[in-house]
């Protein structure tokens, strides 16, 4: 319910908090998620982070939430 969870998420923005979005790429943290709330700050999943520096894959997805945060 996306809908009713952005308007909660807005009601804390406007008190001054900044939103987070934890683990992004696992579970329920993926791009949709992203998308829709808008958050001020993403942490990537570690099952991601993990040997990123070997794996062309992992580094592939590591740049799109790079690009993704720097077009907000």
């Amino acid at each position: 319910d996306y809908p009713t969870f952005n308007r909660i998420l807005d009601n804390y923005r406007e008190q001054g908090y900044q939103i987070a979005i934890d683990d992004a790429g696992a579970g329920y943290s993926g791009m949709h998620t992203i998308a829709v709330t808008q958050p001020g700050y993403v942490k990537i999943d570690m099952d991601i982070i993990r040997n990123v520096h070997t794996d062309p894959i992992r580094q592939a997805i590591v740049k799109s939430f790079v690009l993704l945060g720097q077009s907000a």
